[in-house]
């Protein structure tokens, strides 16, 4: 299947992958995938001559933790570490890079980086716009050092300031400078025409449109590029919820038996009744609470509005639940967590 927009061919194999792309007669890109639909090596035609190649790596759950490339004749290598499904470092030949993250967000805060042969660490804030892109990233001393000007869909339109390489973009979003891809956790967006690469591994769960990244790019994130969802709210749990969810309710027989049940559950997925393993849930609650896509239900009562919401939750041991979550939406857009039943 072929598509051609501005000049522009896209053709797709019968998976709804994109496998070739074509920009005018000068630039011819190239897509190959795993079977499952991940994408593993690229290859990028300039004028007659290979510009770029590049392969990628994932690990059993999805999450790159790898990447070569080789940009005319310079070699390149990436490995990345992730604290759920945030990258929380990468790793190079000569330095390596720690992120840090608005809480329950993907919004980027800090960075800390390490170079080799340099006994101190180099820190860089961001700055970012009301959905959490970043415009500008500075040093301790305050002085700009990665600064840019964005077209409407994530691409880079003028990097203003660029003394230090910084990819980070939407949120989620990692720049593959081999390509001009976007990695975005379990897809590839391009923001040349503002759509994902690939159909939604989730597929109509995620929206009718299986390649859209959002309604608008100025009030919507897909930080996991499974399903869009509004940038802004917030969430609310009360600490007698993680209790509850650990073991530790006792208020009469029925709820500590069913308290029990629960404990037996965030053990088989690996979560610890810690402050890690509690953020963990509270970042995933959070970013199931940042689209529409997962709402099975909404009903209202005398206490207020509700809504249910369904998300699938893969824990540190590797195995997955499908999270039924029911919040009360409060007058501010606030979700406030009222039950959470994890079923397997």
């Amino acid at each position: 299947m072929a598509r051609i927009r501005n000049n522009h061919e896209y053709k797709y194999d019968a998976w709804g992958n994109l496998v070739e792309k074509i920009v005018g007669i000068v630039r011819w890109q190239t897509f190959t995938y795993d079977s499952e639909n991940r994408l593993v090596k690229t290859e990028t035609m300039a004028n007659s001559h290979v510009e770029s190649t590049s392969s990628y790596q994932y690990d059993s759950l999805g999450r790159r933790v790898a990447k070569q490339s080789e940009i005319k004749g310079q070699s390149d290598q990436k490995r990345f570490l992730w604290h759920g499904l945030r990258m929380l470092r990468e790793e190079g030949p000569e330095h390596s890079s720690l992120y840090l993250y608005e809480p329950g967000s993907y919004a980027p805060l800090a960075r800390v980086d390490q170079r080799e042969g340099e006994t101190g660490n180099r820190v860089y804030y961001f700055h970012t716009d009301q959905i959490g892109t970043p415009l500008e990233m500075t040093d301790a001393e305050g002085q700009i050092v990665w600064q840019a000007k964005y077209r409407p869909w994530g691409a880079i339109e003028k990097l203003v300031v660029n003394e230090v390489e910084q990819n980070l973009r939407f949120q989620g979003q990692y720049f593959d400078v081999e390509t001009g891809l976007h990695y975005n956790t379990f897809r590839y967006y391009d923001p040349e025409i503002g759509r994902f690469i690939t159909q939604d591994p989730i597929g109509l769960s995620g929206g009718d449109n299986l390649y859209l990244y959002a309604p608008n790019p100025y009030g919507w994130v897909d930080p996991l590029g499974l399903c869009n969802g509004s940038g802004n709210g917030s969430l609310e749990i009360a600490p007698g919820k993680f209790d509850y969810l650990f073991g530790r309710a006792a208020s009469n027989a029925h709820n500590a038996a069913r308290s029990n049940q629960l404990a037996l559950e965030m053990k088989r997925l690996g979560v610890p009744d810690t402050t890690s393993g509690r953020q963990m849930l509270t970042e995933h609650l959070a970013s199931s609470t940042k689209t529409q896509g997962n709402v099975m239900s909404t009903f209202s009562n005398q206490y207020g509005m509700f809504e249910v919401r369904e998300s699938l939750f893969i824990g540190p041991s590797g195995r997955a639940a499908n999270f039924k979550s029911t919040f009360q939406i409060l007058d501010n857009g606030t979700r406030k967590l009222i039950t959470l039943i994890p079923v397997h």
